[in-house]
């Protein structure tokens, strides 16, 4: 199934492929994750992220823009769909749908997230 990982690292956005049978993997390996979580949403689709990513130190993140307003991301992501009963499905979400939602922070920003 079609996904999008988001690097931070490089500031660029793809289409990524996630195999129904390995998804946690996948998403894990997609977003070289610790311990993912659910970060956020655009539209019907999760947001994917390291849940670790704050309390690794300097990091180089983007911010989510949200109905609610900004949110900082320390790390990358990756977003796919749902079905509404816990289950990942492909993102319907294209890049540049993506990117509308997102505010990438400077290449060379290093941004330590305890201040």
């Amino acid at each position: 199934m079609r996904a999008i990982k988001i690097n931070a690292t490089t500031n660029t956005l793809t289409a990524v492929e996630v195999d129904n049978d390995t998804v946690l993997e996948d998403i894990y390996r997609h977003g070289e994750f610790s311990i993912m979580e659910r970060g956020g949403s655009i539209g019907h689709d999760d947001l994917w992220v390291d849940e670790e990513g704050r309390l690794k130190g300097e990091c180089r993140g983007f911010y989510l823009h949200t109905p609610y307003g900004k949110q900082l991301i320390c790390g990358n992501a990756v977003v796919l769909g749902h079905d509404g009963h816990g289950d990942c499905v492909a993102t319907h979400l294209t890049l540049h749908d993506v990117e509308a939602h997102i505010t990438w922070l400077p290449l060379n920003k290093i941004i330590d997230p305890g201040l």
